[in-house]
């Protein structure tokens, strides 16, 4: 209950979609009360770096869920916001995406490639799985996704824009984050390429290439 009116209060009273808990929040509930009992527990113990330790951790996990959830619930009471889920790397799904874009706008204007991952191995000790999926997301996503768009911007003979969000590290090597400084690479060649190619359809595309940025991925 008392996660229940920290909700409310924090989303001004606004209810999203469905008006029951979902999975995402079950699962904050289960955690939340493990934290609570583990918090407890050190308290009753006088184990007072644990338990500080331990409000850290239920801090974290709160504002995880907040920054999960504020979005969506905006998306689910604001009728000028729409929202689709899938997988980036999958080209049945960003072709589902666009398909609905222009089913309910009429037409589609922008992309931003903003998807990314990154998992952190000593190069010896990185596995083909981990290294794949990496590159799946960050560079494959990429792909499918403005491939999707740029049929769209050629069929309506209008032009479009894509940006894509690469990273500082396309061009300054990455020790231990193999997958991810390939990726950035192979997103700077991605951009030009693409540049090149339909400049004379009226496409745009280009990339911004943030430095580190204090974020749940980095």
């Amino acid at each position: 209950n008392r996660i229940a009116k920290f909700n409310e209060a924090r989303f001004e009273g606004v209810v999203p979609e469905g008006g029951e808990p979902g999975p995402v929040e079950e699962a904050l509930y289960a955690d939340i009360g493990a934290g609570i009992a583990e918090l407890t527990a050190n308290l009753e113990a006088i184990e007072m770096r644990k338990a500080a330790q331990s409000l850290r951790a239920l801090w974290v996990r709160g504002n995880e869920y907040l920054q999960e959830a504020a979005p969506w619930t905006a998306i689910k009471t604001d009728p000028a916001l729409h929202a689709v889920v899938g997988d980036v790397a999958d080209a049945d799904d960003t072709e589902r995406w666009v398909e609905d874009v222009v089913d309910r706008w009429g037409g589609v204007d922008v992309l931003v490639n903003n998807a990314g991952i990154q998992i952190s191995r000593p190069s010896d000790e990185l596995s083909s799985a981990h290294f794949d999926k990496v590159i799946a997301v960050n560079l494959r996503g990429a792909f499918l996704c403005a491939r999707e768009a740029i049929k769209q911007f050629l069929a309506e003979e209008k032009g479009g824009s894509i940006v894509n969000v690469s990273s500082v590290h396309q061009v300054i090597p990455k020790p231990d984050y193999l997958g991810y400084s390939v990726s950035k690479g192979g997103m700077r060649n991605l951009t030009r390429t693409l540049a090149l190619a339909y400049a004379g359809n009226n496409v745009r595309v280009n990339a911004i290439c943030p430095g580190a940025i204090e974020t749940r991925i980095s």
